[in-house]
């Protein structure tokens, strides 16, 4: 499916459903298979402290418009990459 909102850690279920209720949500782990091609078509992506949101990732994802940190910090994200 097109234009989904990937999370690839744990996330509150009530904000699974938030996100859910406006859109498309997948769940999918940092390490499955199917994530570069989900990413390939994705809109959103949550994450929290695992996963690296880097120049690697971003060129999987080309249609990306918004990446949301759940919690606190941004050591796993690279800003410039995603700028």
């Amino acid at each position: 499916m097109s234009g989904e909102i990937i999370i690839t850690e744990q996330l509150d279920d009530a904000a699974c459903h938030w996100l859910a209720a406006r859109g498309p949500v997948r769940r999918i782990a940092m390490d499955d298979p199917s994530l570069p091609s989900a990413l390939s078509t994705a809109i959103g992506l949550i994450v929290r402290t695992y996963t690296q949101v880097n120049a690697a990732l971003l060129e999987q994802s080309p249609c990306l418009k918004v990446v949301g940190r759940a919690g606190v910090g941004l050591d796993n994200i690279d800003m410039d990459a995603c700028a």
